[in-house]
């Protein structure tokens, strides 16, 4: 969450605000980051209940997921069915199966600032536009349903009768 604080804080791009969702081990240090630098308009949300987070999806534009180590990242399916646009670190697991580079996103290598920074540069630029990456992540996130992934299990442990 740090890297997403620094890149936010290099950002050349007016009127931008970053929420931090979350109550993380980092979050006193962010706390005490922000205070320190006089960095405007960051809101640090702290714990925010499960029930609550389609509110938050709602009011951004894009979802960052910093994580130097994730399995998956289940809160990229959740933003992206809320039309999103999606960053994540290399070390998301989702990454390579849900953000198609520069249409939906960007996939960053983990702790690489200024790739980050780039990243939401881009996204800042095509929020203020058509919107084309949150319209892409809707269709993208389409197809992942709870049918679809039974009928993948399915056919992935060959059970018989499977309609194909």
């Amino acid at each position: 969450p740090m890297d997403l604080v620094y890149a936010f804080q290099k950002l050349p791009v007016e009127g931008k605000k970053l929420l931090i969702v979350g109550d993380g081990e980092l979050k006193q240090q962010i706390e005490q980051y922000v205070a320190q630098e006089k960095i405007k308009d960051v809101i640090l949300a702290g714990f925010i209940n499960q029930t609550d987070l389609p509110n938050y999806y709602h009011v951004a534009d894009v979802l960052v997921l910093p994580s130097s180590s994730e399995t998956w990242g289940l809160s990229v399916n959740e933003a992206m069915a809320a039309g999103l646009a999606i960053i994540v670190s290399d070390s998301v697991g989702c990454g390579d199966d849900l953000v198609v580079e520069g249409v939906n996103g960007y996939i960053y290598p983990t702790g690489e600032v200024d790739a980050l920074t780039d990243a939401l540069v881009h996204v800042c630029e095509d929020a203020k536009g058509e919107r084309r990456m949150s319209k892409a992540s809707l269709k993208i996130i389409q197809n992942y349903t709870l049918e679809n992934t039974a009928q993948g299990i399915m056919r992935a442990a060959g059970v018989e009768g499977y309609p194909r």
